[in-house]
């Protein structure tokens, strides 16, 4: 099981140097595509989520979380639009 983030390119760039892959996010419609294309992996168990792509897809991120385990998502303070 992995760990994602969602963010801006900058965000996704910083996490990248810890090995953490990451979808960019600058609009509502990159946001639900991304949230999209994570809920159709199986190995993904953390998502990280800036501040700024909740507000952007906070329904699509909502439907990211299964009754049945993973993934988790976590919105990460800071960097708000």
């Amino acid at each position: 099981m992995i760990a994602l983030v969602l963010g801006s390119e900058e965000v996704v760039r910083t996490f990248a140097l810890a090995g953490v892959e990451g979808y960019a996010c600058e609009t509502p419609l990159e946001a639900e595509k991304a949230a999209a294309a994570v809920r159709e992996r199986e190995d993904v168990a953390l998502v990280l989520v800036s501040a700024k792509v909740q507000q952007l897809a906070a329904a699509a991120l909502a439907r990211l979380e299964r009754p049945e385990g993973p993934p988790t998502v976590l919105v990460l303070p800071g960097e708000e639009g």
